[in-house]
C-alpha cells in the first residue's frame, strides 16, 4: 500500500488486515452518520471527521490489495449497498 492520506487510515488498515486473516471475502466501508441528535446519541461515540471521497477511493483499493474480492467504499454507501449483487457473486 502506498502512502496514507490520514493516519487514522493506519488504524483502519489494521483492522482490514484482521477480517482478511479471518477469511472475509467482501466489506464495505461508510461513512458513519451522526447520531449527536440521536434519542441513542449515548451509546455512540462523536464524529471526530469525516472522510473526504479521495480516502474512501484509497482505502478501497487497499481493501482490494488485500484480497478482499468484493469491496464498497464510499460517503454515501450503507451497509445494504449492492447487498444482493456481491452476495450473488460468491
Amino acid at each position: 500500500m502506498k502512502r496514507r492520506p490520514h493516519s487514522r487510515s493506519a488504524s483502519l488498515e489494521h483492522e482490514l488486515k484482521t477480517l482478511q486473516a479471518k477469511n472475509t471475502e467482501l466489506t464495505r466501508l461508510l461513512r458513519s452518520l451522526d447520531e449527536a441528535r440521536s434519542t441513542l446519541a449515548d451509546h455512540y461515540l462523536p464524529v471526530v471527521r469525516f472522510i473526504p471521497p479521495e480516502e474512501f477511493a484509497f482505502l478501497g483499493r487497499a481493501a482490494k490489495s488485500l484480497g478482499f474480492k468484493q469491496v464498497a467504499s464510499g460517503p454515501f454507501v450503507r451497509s445494504s449497498y449492492h447487498a444482493r449483487e456481491m452476495a450473488e457473486m460468491f
